[in-house]
């Protein structure tokens, strides 16, 4: 887990960067798949049917605030 907590730091700087234009967006996109790569895994450890479920309900919450 540690290793996800540093992509994800790795990400938020990238993205930082990026905010203030002194980013390169090639940059972000090489962060967000080492995130997701490291995601994956984590569903690998954790309940990935539970993981599903708890996404759909937060998709589904999204969209009723966004077209009520």
């Amino acid at each position: 887990m540690d290793m996800l907590v540093e992509e994800c730091s790795e990400l938020i700087q990238a993205l930082q960067k990026f905010n203030h234009r002194h980013g390169n967006p090639d940059n972000v996109v090489e962060e967000l798949a080492d995130v997701e790569i490291m995601c994956e895994q984590m569903r690998l450890i954790f309940n990935p049917v539970r993981i599903d479920e708890v996404k759909k309900l937060k998709l589904e919450r999204l969209k009723k605030r966004l077209c009520p």
